[in-house]
């Protein structure tokens, strides 16, 4: 367990700042990944050794009957994923810039850009909206027109000319009390989204081995 330690708080240490915005090459991951197996079997990253419990299976989580070392490719891309979602929420100055530069009307640009941070975010995207829905804050006059006691009221006629736009706006919550419009994750209890959560939904939890609790 020692070297697994010194794994996750030294290796690991060094690349999570980079990973945090960067997208990097599968193959450089790979010999990174391939060099921590090494080490934790043998000491040496240089030194292969032959065993008999298959690497994935000591990736997966303490109950599942591994060790809970996650490949350095689902770190990378879970928080290019957290990444993304905090392009789209943020209102920092670097989100504000980047969502000016890399999105129109709220979905990504057709134009080629030359940037090494959206190359990485881009293809997360589409996962962002997918999982997001939008909190209404202080009602306008166009939008307190359509909810009457906290319930949406939908005009016939626009059900009858997009009967998918009124399920859309259905599935907005109305607050019950005064605040900003904000994104939220659906499946979040508070509404923010972690980078532990995006490495869950990238890669969902094994099945848990039974002999794991021996």
């Amino acid at each position: 367990m020692g070297r697994i330690q010194l794994v996750r708080s030294i290796i690991h240490g060094m690349l999570i700042y980079s990973f945090h915005i960067y997208l990097w090459p599968k193959n450089i991951l790979r010999k990174l990944d391939s060099w921590i197996r090494n080490f934790v079997w043998s000491g040496d990253v240089s030194t292969l050794k032959i065993c008999t419990v298959v690497w994935k299976q000591v990736c997966v989580p303490f109950n599942a009957g591994g060790l809970d070392l996650h490949p350095l490719s689902n770190i990378n891309s879970s928080l290019m994923l957290h990444l993304c979602w905090k392009l789209v929420l943020s209102s920092e100055q670097w989100a504000v810039m980047c969502r000016a530069r890399f999105l129109r009307d709220g979905l990504p640009t057709r134009s080629p850009i030359r940037s090494s941070v959206w190359h990485g975010m881009k293809p997360y995207h589409d996962t962002v909206l997918q999982n997001s829905v939008w909190v209404i804050g202080c009602l306008s006059t166009t939008v307190s027109e359509l909810i009457s006691n906290f319930k949406w009221i939908i005009p016939n006629d626009l059900a009858d000319f997009d009967p998918s736009l009124v399920t859309r706006i259905q599935e907005v919550v109305i607050p019950h009390f005064s605040e900003e419009d904000r994104l939220i994750w659906k499946a979040s209890t508070d509404g923010y989204f972690t980078a532990k959560q995006a490495y869950q939904l990238m890669f969902p939890a094994v099945a848990v081995s039974a002999w794991s609790f021996v």
